[in-house]
């Protein structure tokens, strides 16, 4: 759950609090008339970019492997063949290197980026031979001769993209981090900035004890944590709610609604959890820890992407 939950929060987008406003003015600005702050948004931003513009490469070797490791390695008749997108590969590595080509240094994630775009470069030949041959239905015409031939190097080489893909993300996770509770550390005490900024922070760390409460089924520690981190969010909301409707009476309400819904859903999960809904039963088809977390993700991921949005 918890590659899921940091995989979601990629996929859905993160953005330094309060960024948005600035963010085509400072794409479009010479990097000499940037302030070594707006450099490292800029960047950050492309960064991000590169990070939701791509499926997950090791979600997408997992099913390769899935699909056709075992008919491959037997001599089977191959049926089908696929590799990943040549798109998303070429996409990823051109918005890598726009972000390291950058005047700045963001040292937690430049290291897996550099790594990762290497990568990706090493593969991507073969993956567009392959994907060439897959597309054409080569495999039908040759038996699948070359699938058997070539497969090996491009599993080789996409689980090292794999493993710096997961690398990478960790430094965004890392840099967001700093961000978030920078934002909300320098916002004017008692603003709307403050409140929604300490939306933001709060919202993440119960995210990330979701994952704790959720990896625990539901034990009692852990929804204490998850169910006051959840309050903590909901402080913040009603405070940002009154500081908005002083200058803008109708509120934000499409915001509160997304933040609402994380609340009412971690919630849930809590009761669910206190009620016994978690242990394991018999005769079950569904897991309700499961059915939990992915509902919880979900919002929390909707309520990410308003927030960069900045409807309000």
């Amino acid at each position: 759950m918890k590659s899921l939950l940091a995989g979601l929060l990629l996929v859905g987008g993160i953005c330094l609090a309060g960024c948005n406003d600035q963010k085509k003015a400072e794409s479009a600005a010479p990097a000499e008339q940037l302030s070594a702050e707006q450099q490292q948004i800029a960047k950050y931003n492309t960064y991000i970019d590169a990070a939701n513009g791509s499926s997950s490469f090791g979600a997408g070797l997992a099913d390769h492997l899935k699909y056709y490791q075992e008919a491959l390695q037997k001599g089977q008749e191959l049926k089908h063949y696929s590799v990943e997108n040549p798109y998303n590969i070429k996409r990823m590595r051109e918005t890598l290197d726009t972000a390291l080509a950058m005047p700045t240094e963001l040292p937690e994630i430049d290291k897996a980026a550099k790594a990762l775009t290497a990568a990706l470069k090493e593969v991507e030949p073969l993956n567009t031979e392959l994907s060439n041959y897959a597309q054409s239905n080569g495999h039908l015409a040759d038996e699948g001769k070359k699938a058997r031939e070539k497969d090996p190097q491009y599993v080789a080489a996409m689980k090292k993209v794999a493993e710096l893909e997961v690398e990478f993300y960790n430094g965004i996770r890392q840099r967001d981090e700093v961000n978030t509770r920078t934002a909300f550390e320098q916002a004017p005490k008692d603003s709307a900035e403050y409140f929604r900024a300490g939306m933001i922070l709060y919202a993440k760390q119960a995210a990330g004890l979701a994952d704790d409460f959720f990896q625990k089924a539901g034990e009692k520690q852990a929804a204490q944590a998850f169910a006051d981190s959840l309050n903590k969010v909901n402080e913040m909301a009603e405070g940002w709610d009154k500081k908005v409707r002083e200058s803008r009476p109708e509120g934000c309400t499409s915001m509160m609604l997304s933040v609402n819904s994380v609340l009412a859903r971690g919630r849930n999960a809590i009761q669910h959890a206190a009620k016994g809904q978690y242990k394991p039963q018999e005769f079950s088809v569904t897991d309700p820890v499961a059915t939990d977390a992915r509902s919880f993700d979900q919002e929390f991921n909707n309520m990410i992407n308003d927030f960069n949005r900045n409807r309000c």
